[in-house]
């Protein structure tokens, strides 16, 4: 499935500085290729638009000479989504908001993973530093579930985060995980990952789309993983489902649905990884 997207060019409006633009001139003025930017945006979907709006010199409305911020809508027969890419201090980031599959699209075909695996390659090309997601927990039914599934592919972010805010027992996690120093930390055995479904909370995260990077390695072992289960004729649990919004932030929680067994055999590699 994942060779089934080729690269494509999908800017169809653009405006920048509030002005109606394209998206040639936004590359020119971004450094970034047009190909490798609607990758970033819409995973090289095909038949997808994509409307941006962009400002330079500004991200979030902070002036900064040489900054620049790219807010886009996402819309596909498939899905819809929103994302944002900005540069600010020499460092482009590119953050996920929000990813819905639409209404009677079926949710076991793994379209958000494949679309996840696009940006994340173009990204890596591209020199992007990170891409970043509010993985939340909650909601009515429970139906929020980022906060668990996101770190498992490769999301990471410091422990440290939780001293100062998060309204959670950060003394309890360092007793019982005193050598870990980021979230991928506890990941890397079934108890830490059994402790943070039971204990973990809403997180902003981080994922560094670089060749190599321990982000990168854990969504490539688990592509792997899954092709190799798919031609074995092997059922794979191979989804990625939309989230409620978090009241909260207005983003949206893109939680995938992984494959257990799968995701315990990733893990066990890169724990023994020298």
């Amino acid at each position: 499935l994942l060779d089934e997207f080729e690269p494509e060019q999908n800017l169809q409006v653009v405006y920048i500085n509030g002005k109606k633009s394209t998206d040639w001139e936004l590359c020119e003025k971004t450094g970034l290729d047009p190909v490798e930017l609607s990758s970033m945006l819409s995973g090289s979907a095909p038949n997808t638009e994509v409307t941006i709006e962009a400002s330079f010199d500004s991200v979030d409305g902070v002036p900064g000479k040489g900054t620049w911020e790219i807010f886009a809508n996402v819309t596909n027969e498939l899905f819809v989504g929103t994302r944002s890419i900005t540069k600010e201090d020499g460092e482009i980031t590119i953050k996920n908001r929000a990813f819905s599959l639409r209404d009677g699209v079926p949710k076991a075909t793994g379209i958000g993973r494949m679309i996840f695996t696009k940006q994340v390659e173009a990204a890596g090309r591209s020199g992007v530093s990170k891409i970043t997601t509010f993985a939340a927990r909650g909601g009515s039914q429970g139906e929020m579930t980022g906060y668990y599934a996101w770190p498992r592919m490769g999301y990471d972010a410091p422990l440290s985060v939780f001293a100062t805010g998060y309204g959670f027992d950060y003394k309890s996690m360092q007793a019982k995980f005193p050598n870990a120093k980021r979230l991928s930390d506890i990941m890397k055995t079934p108890e830490g990952r059994a402790w943070w479904k039971t204990n973990g909370t809403d997180i902003g995260l981080g994922f560094d789309p670089r060749p190599g990077s321990l982000s990168r390695r854990i969504l490539e072992a688990y592509n792997e993983e899954v092709k190799a289960d798919k031609a074995a004729g092997r059922r794979v649990a191979d989804q990625i489902e939309a989230r409620a919004y978090h009241a909260d932030r207005d983003e949206g929680d893109e939680a995938p649905y992984i494959d257990d067994e799968i995701m315990d055999r990733v893990w066990d590699r890169i724990a023994n990884e020298k």
